[in-house]
């Protein structure tokens, strides 16, 4: 009982040194090292879209039932049974999973430039975002050689990073604008791709 207790004492400190050494940005696996929470999906050799553990596991159990879920059908012998559809994590992903997973499957691939850190490539990019406007008599306007991204009442976000840009976020506030917008500007217009 008592080792029983260590050990769960020593995997908690374990977890907590590595969260809190995420979280300072270390890249021990290089540029596709992923922001604290996430972890690489794995649902094929050298996927390393960045995801929540939940989903890496049901990327996992999918794989292991894969052939369970194949007929030799309308798209040959890795058709669908009824109710299933290809993951598609890749070009060649012909797992079949239910249609929400391969939403989400979609949906993590658009979003893993955005969950890696930030610092870890070789060809990254700093670019510096920020918030301009006073409230509550806003008049938020871009200095010369800033562009604008866009407008709002209260200044609480910039754009995350992404792969190959890291955004340096500044002029943030919760305080809203009686009258006129606050700005968010970008220092480098060709610097980062408008979405």
């Amino acid at each position: 009982m008592l080792s029983h207790i260590r050990s769960k004492i020593s995997l908690l400190f374990l977890s907590l040194a590595l969260a809190v050494y995420a979280q300072d940005g270390n890249c021990d696996y290089g540029p596709d090292t992923c922001i604290n929470g996430y972890v690489w999906r794995e649902a094929y050799a050298g996927d390393v879209v960045c995801v929540l553990p939940a989903t890496r596991s049901q990327a996992a159990a999918d794989n292991a039932v894969a052939s369970s879920r194949w007929v030799n059908g309308a798209y040959g012998p890795k058709t669908c049974i009824n109710g299933y559809v290809w993951r598609q994590a890749d070009p060649t992903d012909y797992v079949c999973v239910l249609p929400a997973v391969r939403t989400q499957t979609w949906d993590d691939n658009a979003e893993a430039p955005y969950r890696v850190v930030c610092d870890c490539g070789n060809e990254w990019e700093t670019i510096t975002e920020q918030w301009f406007g006073t409230a509550p008599f806003c008049n938020g306007q871009c200095p010369e050689g800033w562009s604008e991204i866009r407008s709002a009442s209260t200044a609480n976000s910039c754009d995350p990073s992404q792969q190959g840009i890291c955004i340096n976020c500044a002029g943030t506030s919760s305080n809203s604008c009686v009258i006129g917008s606050k700005v968010l500007c970008k220092s480098d217009v060709a610097s980062i791709s408008e979405g």
